[in-house]
Formats: structure tokens, C-alpha cells, sequence
């Protein structure tokens, strides 16, 4: 009787035993994984704001170069109603063609220095994300030694 109440103690803490051990294993993938979590979310979040100040970047200046290129083409619709009100008659088809052509080389000069205006700039900005990952040697082996430090004591914490 003393025997089987004794096996029945040892099986049941075998049991527990090991629902505990694999509930350790439990919380170390989950520890491990919101940590993975939390890396891959700032990586991710720095990457979507350089991302972002990109576009926003190429998006103004496109805006800039249709803004500049309609009020050109709207200061030339004037300066004909000038004329024509002055009763001069200059304009007429070839004029209208050259001066559309003048006003179409202006668009591909302003676009074409707007893309080297962007090249430099988002050049400047990837060039300040790279930089920005780049410390000096010491300041980044610190900084890897306390991530590793908080990374150990995050996932064993019995291990302080």
C-alpha cells in the first residue's frame, strides 16, 4: 500500500516536473520570440521613415517642377492676351508650335534637374541611415555588449 501511494507521489511529481520544464521551454520561445519581435518592429519602423521622408521628397519636388512648369505656361497665355489686346498679331502657328516646343524643353531641363536634385538628396538621406549605422568601433561593441547582456538576462533570468 505504502508502495503504490509512493510510486503515485514520483509519477505525479514526474508529471509536474516535466509539464514545468516544458512550460520553461514555453516561455523561452516566447521571450525569444517578442524579442525577435521587437528588433525586426525598429529595423522596420527606421526603415519605413527613411522610406517615407524618400517619397515625400520626390513627391514635392515633382509638385515643384508642375508648379513651375504651369505658371510658365500660364504667364505665356497672358502675355498672348496682352498682345491680342494691343491689337498685335505675332502669334500665329508656328509661334504657338515653337513656343509649345520651348516650354516642353523646359519641362525635360527642370524634370531632368529635378532627378539629379533627388539623386543627391536621397542619396544624402541613405547616405545618413548608413552613417547612422556606422559608430565607432568602441561605442558599438559597448552598445552590442549591453544588448547581449539584456538579451541573456531577458531569456534565462535565473541565470544573474
Amino acid at each position: 500500500m505504502q508502495m503504490d501511494e509512493a510510486n503515485e507521489a514520483h509519477v505525479n511529481e514526474c508529471c509536474v516536473k516535466s509539464y514545468l520544464g516544458s512550460f520553461h521551454v514555453y516561455v523561452f520561445a516566447l521571450r525569444f520570440f517578442f524579442i525577435l519581435l521587437l528588433l525586426l518592429n525598429s529595423l522596420f519602423f527606421l526603415f519605413v521613415y527613411y522610406i517615407t521622408i524618400i517619397i515625400i521628397i520626390i513627391f514635392f519636388s515633382y509638385v515643384v517642377v508642375i508648379i513651375v512648369l504651369v505658371r510658365t505656361f500660364d504667364s505665356i497665355q497672358r502675355s498672348w492676351k496682352r498682345e491680342k489686346k494691343q491689337g498685335r498679331k505675332i502669334i500665329n502657328d508656328h509661334n504657338k508650335k515653337e513656343l509649345a516646343l520651348q516650354v516642353w524643353r523646359m519641362g525635360l531641363l527642370s524634370i531632368r534637374f529635378n532627378d539629379m536634385l533627388l539623386f543627391r538628396l536621397t542619396g544624402n538621406v541613405l547616405c545618413r541611415f548608413y552613417k547612422g549605422k556606422q559608430k565607432s568601433d568602441d561605442v558599438e561593441k559597448e552598445s552590442l555588449k549591453k544588448k547581449r547582456n539584456c538579451l541573456i538576462l531577458c531569456l534565462f533570468p535565473s541565470a544573474v
